[in-house]
């Protein structure tokens, strides 16, 4: 559909190769984790267990070191696992990271430069079915890098998230939910967002700041992609805008510019970074003076890179 969109406009348009690979029927295909880097761990002895993120931790250590847990068994039941490792590695991802490490005492800028892409979408019917297999690989890269286009997760959970939104009418929209897919426009932020870990809260407390600038790429992207999709042969349009309703031709995008602001766009975002900058380099120390007064007879005449140091013996040639 993207495609079809960007060749009539005349945009330019890019397949993700690094993401995607066609399968044997020539069909796209997405490169998640679980198709490249999982199986190449299995492959090289690693092992992956279910449901770790809810076992509950025991209280006797293992022998020789390591964590035991309970895994929680898919039919309800608990197990003893006891992992060792000589280095562990928690990942808490771009927000629980940065709450780990203050609730641990390390702050400083800990959380303090959250980046994101705000994204805005659209939920667009056609006339016919759409694949709803995977996620659209093609990109819209005429606004790049500022802007860019795409298609996104099109599950009937997802349509319907986006068609509610707009403030439409959920189970007619959703009577045809085959027809219907999900597409998004992401900015590049101005601003940035915090991250901070609140005493006795469990879950930390993450705001972001959008610039007027934000706002105004973010009501050009619905725009733009209003126009594609419509040009790509979509029916009707219901962008993520509270009681926006839905669009139909061209003339239906304009209102569209006003409605994007801080109270009525329903924004989402991928692609959470930054929030634990990593540390700068250590200074030298100090390179070590000659006491005041002494003069040049008092430094030492051993060359710094001498290839034979003093008292050893030299090699023969």
């Amino acid at each position: 559909m993207l495609e079809r969109g960007a060749a009539k406009l005349g945009w330019r348009s890019m397949e993700f190769p690094r993401v995607f690979r066609y399968d044997t029927g020539e069909r796209g295909v997405k490169q998640t984790m679980a198709r490249t880097l999982v199986p190449r761990a299995r492959g090289g002895g690693g092992r992956c267990h279910r449901r770790l993120p809810g076992a509950a931790p025991t209280h006797r250590r293992p022998p020789r070191g390591g964590r035991p847990v309970r895994r929680l068994r898919p039919e309800g039941t608990r197990e003893r696992l006891d992992i060792r490792a000589g280095t562990t590695f928690v990942c808490g991802g771009a927000i629980h990271t940065p709450a780990l490490l203050q609730r641990s005492g390390i702050r400083g800028k800990v959380g303090r430069n959250l980046k994101l892409h705000p994204t805005i979408k659209i939920a667009a019917r056609f006339p016919h079915p759409v694949d709803h297999g995977d996620i659209p690989m093609h990109r819209i890269s005429e606004f790049a890098p500022n802007l860019t286009i795409g298609g996104s997760a099109s599950r009937p959970g997802h349509i319907a998230l986006a068609v509610a939104d707009a403030g439409a009418d959920v189970p007619a929209a959703m009577a045809g939910w085959e027809h219907v897919a999900v597409y998004y426009a992401a900015i590049r932020s101005d601003a940035g967002g915090r991250v901070v870990a609140v005493p006795g809260v469990a879950s930390p407390l993450v705001t972001y700041r959008l610039t007027d600038g934000d706002m105004s790429r973010l009501a050009r992207g619905l725009v733009h992609l209003g126009e594609l999709l419509l040009a790509a042969g979509a029916t009707e349009l219901w962008p993520s805008i509270d009681e926006a309703g839905s669009a139909r031709t061209l003339a239906d995008l304009a209102p569209w510019w006003g409605g994007v602001d801080r109270t009525r766009a329903n924004l989402m975002t991928v692609h959470l970074t930054s929030s634990v900058p990593w540390a700068s380099r250590p200074a030298p120390p100090p390179t070590a003076s000659a006491p005041p007064g002494a003069g040049p007879a008092s430094r030492s005449t051993t060359p710094r890179c001498s290839p034979t140091p003093p008292g050893s013996t030299p090699r023969p040639a």
